[in-house]
């Protein structure tokens, strides 16, 4: 399969006038920038390992930690492990109540302040091992779900002891899950889809076989579907009877990037997170790249492993060097990711839809290379058409 990357290059230009418009962002948007990225290194003695991110009712981050649970306020010296030490693999904000929960190595449990203001983990469960690694948590109506591979609990919300939890048998996993209009729906490993019915599991009958394939995601696409992602970077519509196939502008991106996890955002919006290819951000009615995040672009470090948004729309990302900040609402565009600036800053300004820049060496003006460069590449996974 070919791809033709979408290059963007300042290019030089020579001009018999001096420019002094004054740059307005109420012209033309026909050259758009990336938008702002605040970057927070993770400091020397924790550990970059962060699989899951939320945040709380006051807008601090907590971050399931390969070495504890991991708060951050945003500053400088804001990050810091809370106790007691557990080895936590998922941590989800409940968006009714705002009370967190945590899914560890060894069962499951919900954070709670005490007296002085700091956060204690309370257990729900025992400490068994049985069940696995609680790798991804859920919400939907009353009630909150916890996934490992070997086993699905479902709790009351409001009522914490009215529970019930899906075991598997010996030498059987599950390989992804996701909720449509509060059923449970499971993918058995070499077996398909299941739903699950009064505690049971139904196979469910379907023309796409997903018994090879890992689900990697769900998220809500609009009042009457879900957007679900298999480990091949698949998309898929569900709408509670029959899938349909989703097709994004930069699908071949994703292919090669491997898609990881996604996050639903205002404006018709949807955030795909992957695991070397940074992030991207379509739009979800015509399938099209607006933003594509990676280190390119200011990201540190294209590997991304876990996404969220905080009370202010901001998209976080935490990866290798710490986490990333993505503001898609502020009015400021950021132009350094793209090649060809030379010397020092002196003007810019917007003229007919083009950005010119004059610095020490001269003019410059934003260019889309049309020229494209065919490359070949190896894709594991192609969608027939």
């Amino acid at each position: 399969m070919k791809r033709c990357p979408n290059y963007i290059l300042l290019k030089r230009k020579i001009l018999l006038f001096f420019l002094s418009f004054i740059f307005s962002a109420g012209l033309t948007n026909a050259q758009k920038g990336l938008p702002y990225l605040s970057n927070f290194q993770l400091p020397g003695g924790f550990s970059p390992q962060n699989w899951s991110i939320t945040q709380d009712e006051d807008g601090l981050l907590l971050l399931a930690n390969s070495r504890g649970i991991l708060s951050f306020d945003g500053s400088l010296e804001g990050w810091h492990y809370l106790e007691p030490k557990i080895i936590p693999y998922s941590i989800a904000k409940d968006p009714r109540t705002g009370k967190i929960y945590v899914g560890t190595d060894r069962g499951i449990g919900y954070l709670k302040k005490n007296k002085y203001g700091d956060y204690e983990y309370i257990p729900l469960s025992t400490d068994d091992e049985r069940n696995g690694f609680i790798t991804h948590i859920s919400f939907s109506g009353n009630k909150v779900y916890f996934y490992s591979e070997r086993a699905i609990t479902t709790m009351d919300l409001f009522h914490h002891e009215n529970r019930e939890t899906i075991e598997l048998k010996q030498g059987e996993s599950f390989s992804g899950y996701f909720i449509f209009d509060t059923t449970l729906y499971t993918n058995l490993r070499n077996k398909g889809l299941y739903k699950s019915l009064n505690g049971e599991l139904i196979p469910l009958q379907t023309d796409h076989d997903f018994s090879n394939d890992i689900i990697r995601f769900f998220v809500s696409f609009n009042s009457q579907k879900i957007l679900i992602a298999t480990d091949n970077s698949f998309l898929y519509l569900f709408d509670g009877e029959k899938f349909s196939d989703y097709r994004i502008e930069d699908e071949d991106y994703l292919f090669k990037a491997r898609i990881s996890d996604a996050i639903s955002l205002p404006n018709n919006e949807i955030a795909l997170s992957t695991r070397t290819g940074g992030c991207i951000i379509i739009d979800k009615i015509s399938g099209k790249s607006k933003f594509i995040i990676n280190y390119q672009s200011g990201l540190p470090d294209d590997e991304i492993f876990a996404i969220t948004k905080d009370k202010g729309n901001g998209l976080w990302l935490t990866h290798e060097r710490g986490a990333t900040r993505i503001d898609l609402s502020l009015p400021i565009q950021n132009y350094n990711a793209f090649p060809g600036l030379e010397g020092n800053l002196a003007e810019i300004i917007r003229f007919n839809g083009t950005i010119y820049v004059s610095t020490s060496e001269g003019v410059f003006y934003l260019h889309k290379v049309k020229n494209y460069t065919k490359t070949n590449i190896l894709i594991e996974n192609k969608r027939n058409n």
